[in-house]
């Protein structure tokens, strides 16, 4: 096996495309990162394939300060991408991927860095094909314009620290706001004339989009706001010629996985994260 290094990512996105996309669902969060890289390229960006016979059998994305993200592989190809890690004297905080991966790869981190590792978030990958069932819910969904900016913030500061990401992910996502708004990607749902919702999405393949974050309030919960909106937008993106609406919903939330589920969202693959002291 050999491990290859990129520095150019449109050209890393290219070679393991034909690799992962026909598992475009569990490898939704690998492809959206290197997706997203190949049209916004980050100088820091650590990109590398693992390739056996001139096959591409796994693929590494680490954009510091976020998780190294994995594609699924067997223990000794996670072992070459481990060493080769090591070799290149490149650091991570912390692995994300599809459960065995996390655990397979945190043992190999940890053994050959002789480090501490604990676990973190588990997230399950939920995906919906097909015309989702719509709650009875008053309000409308509209896009998020400059207006909006604002709350659009302030509810930013509150949803990703409720739901233990690190600031990085609220930075970022208040730094993308002219870029996501400008793309129809971010969402409200408005009750009585007043935002009362947001969601957005993103693009991880030409098929398939992964709704989030989806937030809402406190003063407004109960209501089914949230899920009237992710209902109407999975609606209209697979009414635009997507074959797949995905999110992520965190497993020690269990009111939110019952909500998509309510909605025709169906269970996929468990997400897992370890963290590396």
């Amino acid at each position: 096996m050999q491990v290859q290094r990129y520095s150019d990512a449109r050209a890393f996105y290219d070679r393991i495309l034909p690799a992962l996309e026909s598992a475009e669902r569990e490898n939704n969060l690998l492809l959206g990162a290197a997706r997203r890289l190949a049209y916004s390229p980050h100088d820091d960006a650590f990109m590398a394939s693992v390739e056996a016979d001139g096959d591409v059998v796994c693929a590494a994305l680490l954009v510091p300060p976020f998780n190294l993200l994995i594609s699924p592989a067997p223990a000794a190809t996670l072992e070459a991408l481990a060493r080769q890690l090591q070799a290149w004297g490149i650091a991570t905080s912390g692995v994300m991927a599809l459960a065995p991966v996390s655990v397979a790869f945190a043992a190999i981190w940890q053994r050959l860095q002789r480090c501490g590792s604990e676990r973190g978030k588990e997230l399950q990958l939920l995906a919906l094909g097909a015309v989702p069932r719509a709650p009875d819910v008053s309000g409308t969904l509209r896009a998020a314009v400059t207006a909006d900016v604002a709350i659009l913030t302030a509810w930013g500061g509150e949803f990703f620290p409720e739901v233990g990401l690190p600031p990085a992910e609220r930075d970022l996502f208040v730094a993308r706001l002219d870029e996501t708004m400008a793309a129809e990607r971010l969402w409200l749902w408005e009750a009585d004339g007043a935002p009362v919702s947001m969601l957005g999405y993103s693009e991880t393949t030409a098929r398939a989009v992964r709704i989030g974050p989806v937030y809402t309030p406190r003063s407004h919960r109960g209501r089914g706001f949230a899920s009237a909106a992710v209902a109407e937008l999975s609606r209209r993106l697979l009414a635009d010629g997507r074959s797949w609406c995905l999110l992520f919903a965190d497993v020690e939330n269990p009111t939110s996985m019952a909500l998509y589920r309510r909605i025709g969202f169906a269970d996929v693959c468990l997400y897992r994260e370890y963290r590396f002291a």
